[in-house]
């Protein structure tokens, strides 16, 4: 019984890593992608605002 039992643990704890292991979430963004999107903002974000800026 204990054996079954181990078994079915097992079992569906890989069926949760074979699961996640191949989800894909539409709202993943790199690194890369992070910070092209941030490059705009760099003065802003350094502290040098703009004179035509207030904070």
């Amino acid at each position: 019984m204990e054996k079954m039992m181990g078994c079915a643990v097992l079992a569906f704890g890989l069926m949760v890593l074979v699961l996640n292991a191949t989800a894909i979430s539409p709202n993943d963004i790199t690194c890369a992608d992070a910070v092209k999107a941030l490059l705009p903002c760099q003065v802003i974000l350094g502290g040098d605002w703009p004179s035509d800026c207030s904070p």
